[in-house]
């Protein structure tokens, strides 16, 4: 497992976390298994939306792939797995996907965007995820 996301959740306001790639080598199936884990302090009135998101421009444009279960005001942990070879059509959004909801999407490029609404105090927000294929760093040179 790689750690994409490790945050104490912020003040309100929309934010993206690293970018990372993932090195198919060819004529491999690639999976991408990711586990959102929110961890509740203090806050009332607060959502937090959770999307896993790929590139298929080096990062120029966003994809939603998943939109984790919107948090609350309780600790929560929800999962999600994205195999490459699904064939379907699929509006292409940023930040918008319906909670809890997912698509066929599978570019080299991944982040994690996350939506805060509201005040959180001593909450954190971990996403890990791990693949049949390397998870780098965008840039980085060597596989993980």
């Amino acid at each position: 497992m790689t750690a994409i996301l490790n945050i104490s959740v912020p003040a309100a306001g929309t934010y993206a976390g690293p970018t990372w790639q993932l090195r198919v080598p060819s004529g491999s199936q690639p999976v991408l298994e990711a586990q959102a884990n929110f961890t509740f302090g203090s806050g009332t009135a607060t959502t937090l939306n959770t999307y896993l998101q790929t590139s298929f421009d080096a990062g120029q444009t966003w994809c939603d792939v998943v939109s984790f279960t919107q948090f609350t005001t309780a600790s929560a942990r929800i999962a999600a797995s994205v195999i490459q070879g699904a064939v379907a059509p699929a509006a292409v959004t940023d930040g918008a996907l319906a909670a809890g909801t997912a698509n066929a999407l599978f570019g080299p490029w991944w982040r994690c965007k996350y939506v805060v609404v509201g005040a959180y105090s001593a909450s954190t927000l971990r996403i890990d995820a791990f693949s049949n294929v390397g998870i780098v760093p965008a840039g980085a040179n060597a596989f993980n």
